[in-house]
């Protein structure tokens, strides 16, 4: 299939990287922080520009996670490599162990959300590479005192250390998008690495309850049942006042 006669499908939220400088500077970034002989899922590889990046980081096994069913084909020809495999199938619906796997993307934005997910209860996997819309990337980073200090914000840098290896503008992409993109790091806390399933799950649910309503302090936010896991001094505060730092505190007196 020629890259020129392709049918973009809005309804997938198709939108390939052609800058070839841009995926220079990516395969740069990525060769310092993915071990050699590692796993790694792609998610969305569309016509393959990042997988041939990915490729040069030498992978004992490469998953290509494609969604487009017309795509599976010329990956499968493209890369015909025993050390790669090519799955159709929605990444977020994939019943896959992703413990010891990087996880790579230039993924489709309206499944942001449900990948972080993802990567926040996983806490097997190695790492996550993204490439994130600049609004959300803002809202990742943000921090106390700022409107866009959120749920988000906290959860992800409690448990990740967010690097921007490179931003990019829209025309860097095909079909062109109405957004700025930044590709970035997800590097897990080392740390916090032994934190299972179910207590990230937990703290989850305690941080987005007290973020349900900003204008509220704590104890009108929290039911009665989450309030112990909160310091006295707390509870006459509003979510937004505390640093992530302050919250992976709490996370770690569960």
């Amino acid at each position: 299939m020629d890259k020129d006669d392709f049918v973009y499908k809005k309804s997938l939220g198709q939108c390939f990287l052609r800058d070839r400088k841009a995926l220079t500077l990516i395969g740069s970034y990525l060769r310092e922080r993915v071990d050699k002989g590692s796993s790694i899922v792609e998610i969305g590889p569309g016509q393959g520009a990042l997988t041939r990046m990915l490729l040069e980081l030498r992978p004992r096994r490469l998953i290509l996670v494609e969604r487009d069913s017309r795509l599976i084909g010329p990956l499968k020809e493209r890369f015909p490599l025993p050390s790669v495999e090519v799955i159709k199938a929605d990444f977020r619906r994939l019943d896959m162990d992703l413990e010891a796997f990087y996880l790579v993307g230039n993924i489709p934005y309206y499944i942001t959300g449900d990948v972080l997910e993802i990567m926040l209860l996983n806490p097997g996997i190695k790492a996550g590479f993204f490439m994130l819309q600049r609004e959300l990337f803002d809202k990742l980073t943000s921090f106390p005192g700022k409107k866009k200090y959120s749920y988000l914000s906290v959860v992800m840098q409690v448990f990740f250390d967010i690097e921007k290896a490179l931003s990019l503008p829209a025309r860097a992409f095909y079909p062109v998008p109405k957004v700025s993109s930044v590709f970035v790091g997800l590097l897990p806390v080392k740390n916090l690495i032994n934190v299972d399933k179910q207590r990230r799950q937990r703290f989850l649910s305690i941080v987005r309850q007290a973020f349900i309503n900003r204008r509220k302090k704590l104890k009108k936010n929290l039911s009665t049942k989450l309030l112990p896991y909160f310091p006295s001094d707390w509870l006459d505060r509003r979510a937004q006042e505390f640093s992530p730092q302050a919250w992976r505190e709490i996370l770690l007196t569960q």
